[in-house]
This record gives C-alpha cells, sequence and structure tokens, in this order.
C-alpha cells in the first residue's frame, strides 16, 4: 500500500479554468519589489506589467483574505499530512519507507481577483500552462502510485499502518484549503466587483474582438470557451516539462498557443480595464469596510497555515518539503 494522494495532486486533471465572476480558485500571486507579479515555476510568457495603484490595491486586498500563491501551497502540504503523515511515519518504523512529501499536491491556478470582474483583471501570461503543468504533475502521481507495490511482510505493515492511520477526512482537509470565512469572502467579493463587471459593458463586445483576431478561426472552435478548454486540456503524460527537463516539442506548440490567446484577450480588454480604476477603487474600500472582521479571520487562518506547514519543513523555497517533482515515465 502507497500513500494516499493527497486530493488535487492526483487529482490535478480536475482544475478547472475560471473566466469570469465566481469561478476563480482562491489563489493568488505575490508581488515583488518592483511591482511585477512573481509567478512560481513553469510559466509561459513575459512577467505581467508594473501594477497600477488601484490594481495593487485591489491585489493586496484579494491576498488579505484568500491567501497568497505560497500559502496554498503550505496548506497542501498540511493536506499531505494530514491524509498520510501518520501512515508515512509508521512505514518508516516498520522498515518500509513511504514519505508522505511524494502525495504533496500544487494549489490550483488563479493569479489575478480583479478576474471576477472579468474586464479589470490583467494579462493572463502562464495562467493556463500553469494549470496544464499541475496536470502533469497529477498524472505522473498518479502514474507513480500505479506502479508495483511492496509485497509479503511490507503488505502486510502496509495494511496494519493504513489501519491504524486513518486518512483525515474531507471537511478536516477542507479547513487548510478553504475555511468557511474564506468561502463567505468569495461570495461577498464576486458581489463586491459585480458593478465592475457591468460598467465595463457588454460580453458580447468581448466575443466580437476576439473573434476578429481571427485566433477562433485559426484553432479551428467557435468560441472563447472552446478554445480556453483546449488550452486547459491534459496532455499526453511526459510531454510537459518539469524543473529543469527537457522541453518538448508538443509543449513548445502549446506555449505558442497560449500566448497568442493571451495576447488577443488583452488586446481586447485593456482599454476598457484602464477605464475602471475608480470603480474598482469604490468596490474595494466598500469590501474592506464591510467586511473587515471576516478578512482578519481569513489572515489569521493563513498565517496559522505557513506557520504548521513551515514546522513540516516547507518553506517557499521548497515547496514541496523536499519532495522532488515527479519523474517522467521511464526515466
Amino acid at each position: 500500500m502507497k500513500p494516499q494522494a493527497s486530493t488535487g495532486r492526483a487529482a490535478a486533471a480536475a482544475v478547472l479554468v475560471a473566466l469570469l465572476v465566481g469561478g476563480c480558485a482562491a489563489v493568488q500571486g505575490s508581488v515583488s519589489d518592483d511591482g511585477r507579479s512573481a509567478e512560481d515555476g513553469a510559466t509561459a510568457g513575459e512577467a505581467p506589467p508594473r501594477l497600477e495603484p488601484w490594481a495593487a490595491e485591489a491585489w493586496d486586498t484579494y491576498v488579505s483574505w484568500a491567501g497568497s500563491d505560497d500559502e496554498h501551497q503550505a496548506a497542501e502540504v498540511l493536506v499531505a499530512y494530514a491524509v498520510n503523515g501518520g501512515y508515512s511515519e509508521c512505514m518508516e518504523a516498520a522498515g518500509y519507507p513511504r514519505p508522505w512529501q511524494e502525495s504533496i499536491s500544487p494549489p490550483p491556478v488563479c493569479k489575478d481577483g480583479l478576474l471576477y470582474s472579468f474586464w479589470a483583471g490583467g494579462r493572463r501570461d502562464g495562467y493556463f500552462s500553469q494549470t496544464v503543468i499541475n496536470g502533469e504533475i497529477g498524472q505522473r502521481t498518479e502514474w507513480a502510485s500505479n506502479a508495483p507495490g511492496i509485497s509479503g511482510e511490507g503488505a502486510e505493515a502496509a495494511s496494519d499502518c493504513r489501519e491504524a492511520n486513518l486518512a483525515a477526512s474531507d471537511e478536516a482537509i477542507g479547513r487548510y484549503r478553504n475555511p468557511r470565512v474564506v468561502s463567505r469572502l468569495q461570495d461577498a467579493w464576486a458581489e463586491a466587483l459585480a458593478p465592475v463587471l457591468i460598467a465595463g459593458g457588454q460580453p458580447s463586445a468581448y466575443d466580437a474582438c476576439i473573434a476578429e483576431t481571427g485566433i477562433l478561426e485559426k484553432n479551428r472552435v467557435d468560441s472563447v470557451d472552446e478554445l480556453t478548454d483546449q488550452l486547459s486540456d491534459l496532455m499526453p503524460v511526459g510531454t510537459v516539462p518539469l524543473g529543469d527537463e527537457a522541453s518538448t516539442p508538443e509543449w513548445d506548440a502549446y506555449l505558442a498557443m497560449e500566448q497568442e490567446f493571451v495576447d488577443a484577450d488583452w488586446g481586447c480588454r485593456k482599454e476598457v480595464r484602464a477605464g475602471l480604476a475608480d470603480e474598482v477603487s469604490q468596490a474595494m474600500a466598500g469590501f474592506r469596510t464591510a467586511h473587515g472582521d471576516q478578512i482578519r479571520q481569513a489572515r489569521e487562518h493563513w498565517d496559522s497555515v505557513a506557520a504548521q506547514a513551515e514546522d513540516l519543513g516547507w518553506t517557499p523555497d521548497d515547496p514541496f518539503a523536499g519532495a522532488d517533482l515527479p519523474a517522467r515515465p521511464g526515466t
């Protein structure tokens, strides 16, 4: 018996791409000292442009309750330990090491809380490719978990250790990833940004602009949804490079397709976005005033998550707490 894949890594194929209000997972990037978004892992395209003051304000507001990329990765460390920590320690004591760290998931991908308003969101460089990278990690983890395992006395030890160390419940896992206060604030955030969405204008104007770029015809699809579905599809395992692995022709073609869409999408939103600064600032002020106590509670949660994960060996520079990325099958 092997460590159970914590929900997310082995099932990373299920990560859904969110385009409109309310669909974006509570994950946010960090802002470096020069004002640029800092992306972790392999992503496509240039770094997002320097954030305008109103967008930086929204970014900080969002992260304050929704958590940063690092904090969501820390939550996945706690999830993996809750699912497999006791089992792993039992197997180690029995002489059959099964590191719980190998079941740590990457978190879902969402780089810009303003995409809840659609029009006011920034460039989406690397968003789709990071989703596919996470799917690759999930596929490789699942592939490894299906490889031949231990037998004989080792199998008996695995059975005994799992029986003595049951995995955490879905409810307990959810408290790490998306506690109730964060879930409530997600709804409130979408509501706060709804006027920004309306102020941006009819979605049909965006659809018409995208159609005029020719990108839909080039990719033989009828809508942006179909194209983003293509960009979010899993690729054959092994074709997406992780870490320092060499690229593949399939991945190079994917990155070119993603960048072409990101450029078209930005071209069709940037002028509208530039006119929404006042609306976004008003929405942020109202949100912070109405939900100050809940924001503080959510912040306490993410601070606690990071501290607990650090006790288990996690740091922002070591997101899988000492575990390596899963290798390509056959290597």
